[in-house]
């Protein structure tokens, strides 16, 4: 289990040296809410395992973002974004126990589209509509 997170924080620590900072945050916000939207698809087909295996990548990319914030340059956003990150991996975990499983999916890909949205302003990009296409692509 260390070494799934461990791979987390260096994949983060790689792309962070490949890109700038912002950017390979994006990149790191599409992948999730991409494996988010796989693993919403596959409980609505009953899909456990793939269910499974995508909401794993989406915690180990939350996990590692989590580890990887800097206090003292960041302060109170940083504390923010460690705030965010652990509900959002309780609201993960706890997808469960809800009584709609798909609504609690679309609630966590909204959040994870809002705060995407955040650090797309900061970087200049577009905000979600690459989120859009790739609903349209996973739905094909």
């Amino acid at each position: 289990m260390y070494q799934a997170y461990a791979n987390a924080i260096n994949a983060y620590a790689r792309a962070s040296e490949a890109q700038t900072g912002v950017r390979a945050i994006l990149r790191i916000y599409d992948r999730m809410y991409h494996r988010l939207y796989l693993a919403k698809e596959a409980r609505l087909n009953g899909d456990f395992e793939t269910e499974f295996n995508s909401v794993e990548v989406v915690l180990k990319a939350l996990i590692g973002l989590r580890s990887n914030l800097n206090f003292k340059q960041g302060g109170k956003v940083a504390l923010t974004l460690k705030e965010y990150y652990t509900n959002l991996i309780s609201q993960i975990n706890y997808r469960y126990k809800a009584a709609d499983k798909i609504e609690h999916y679309d609630n966590i890909l909204q959040q994870v589209n809002v705060m995407r949205s955040a650090w797309a302003a900061l970087a200049g990009e577009p905000s979600s509509q690459s989120l859009q296409r790739e609903e349209e692509h996973v739905r094909a």
